[in-house]
Parts: structure tokens; sequence; C-alpha cells
């Protein structure tokens, strides 16, 4: 696919500005546009209700689930939709309960999606922070982290590939 073709089908990119944001900005597909607006303005009410309208948009909603699960090929049990990567590790944050003292190792070269839930638990947690850092100076983190392990790490978080970098890490 050429540059023009990606453009025409992204109706933002068509209004002369050039978007150098990161993925919390990222622009829509015109199909998806429609169709979110045809589910709001045809068959947005609540869900699982007994009557026609409520059946429809459960059938839609459920449909939704079925093909992300298809796509990264899990069971609909293990999807979850949110606002966004950030507000979702977030919420995840506040499910988790440590012991202060507990260590948690965050890589160096995440999203902020992917640091901040994790400083914010351990400062309310009075938790460890251990910073995993590339060893190469290229970005690069190697899965040997031993050095870091101990028996009171009770998280490490990071993510497959680096949105700065666009690399896959390891």
């Amino acid at each position: 696919m050429d540059a023009g073709d990606a453009k025409a089908i992204f109706p933002a990119l068509g209004k002369g500005q050039v978007y150098f944001d990161n993925a919390g900005g990222s622009q829509t597909l015109g199909t998806v546009i429609d169709s979110i607006s045809e589910y709001l303005s045809s068959s947005n009410v609540q869900l699982g209700g007994s009557y026609v309208a409520s059946q429809t948009s459960t059938t839609k909603y459920r449909a939704g689930f079925e093909a992300a699960a298809r796509f990264i090929n899990c069971s609909t049990d293990q999807i979850v939709f949110g606002s966004s990567t950030t507000q979702l590790f977030r919420n995840l944050s506040y499910t988790l309960n440590f012991k202060p003292e507990d260590e948690i190792i965050v890589s160096a070269v995440d999203h902020e999606a992917n640091i901040g839930p994790w400083l914010h638990l351990a400062e309310r947690q009075g938790l460890v922070v251990k910073w995993w850092r590339p060893k190469d100076g290229k970005g690069s983190l190697h899965l040997d982290i031993k050095h870091l392990l101990t028996n009171r790490t009770r998280l490490v978080a990071v993510t497959h590939a680096s949105n700065i970098l666009g690399i896959h890490r390891y």
C-alpha cells in the first residue's frame, strides 16, 4: 500500500495537518468512524435487555469481542477493551496489593503507559522500584535479569516492543 492509499482511508490525514503524535492520538480509519457513528445513532442502548434493540446492540458488542479474540487467538473472556492502555494499566495497578518493601521491576525504555501506573503503585504501597535498563546502548533489553530478581520481586513490567524505538527488544 502506498502513502496515498493510506491517506485515503484515514479522513484526518487529508486535512493538511501533520500528525507526529503517540498511540493515544492515532488517527482512525474512516470505516471505523462510520461503524461507530452507525452504532451510536441506531443501536446504542443498554446491553443485555430483553427488547429487540438491546439484543441487537448486545450481539454487535459480542461480535467485537469475538473478532478481537480471533485476531489474537484467544477466548473472549481474555479480551478487555478500554479507553487506552494507560488507563487499563492504571486500573490494573489499583487492583494489586503488595507489602511494603516488595519489589517491582520496570523497563526504562517503555512507554509512559507501562511506567507511570507502576511508579504510582510503588508510591502508594511503599514498594521498591528497580529499573531494567538496556545494556547495549541501543534500547535492547536483555532477558538476563537475574541480577534484578530477588525473593521480594512481585512484578516485572515490560512490553513486547518499544513505541519509541520501533523495535522488538529481546
